[in-house]
């Protein structure tokens, strides 16, 4: 599950930026900036993660990063 490799204060950080980034964008939306202008590296998790939040789809982010619906499962649980 990459949900794991991420850095929760790096995530933090680019969770706080991402209004920061559009405003200065002069966006309206978060999501037009995440698609136009924010291209993570690979080296990035975080910064992908923020980009997929913002972009895909549920299903999608549940696939890549939580390693589909029983990952998902398994993550809810634990956290129960």
């Amino acid at each position: 599950m990459k949900i794991l490799e991420l850095d929760e204060k790096k995530l933090g950080q680019q969770l706080l930026a991402a209004p920061l980034t559009s405003h200065q964008a002069n966006h309206k939306w978060i999501k037009s900036t995440m698609q136009d202008y924010i291209l993570p590296s690979e080296e990035n998790l975080e910064g992908q993660f923020v980009h997929d939040l913002y972009t895909k789809d549920t299903q999608s982010i549940i696939d890549k990063w939580y390693g589909g619906k029983e990952g998902a499962a398994k993550l809810i649980h634990n956290r129960s």
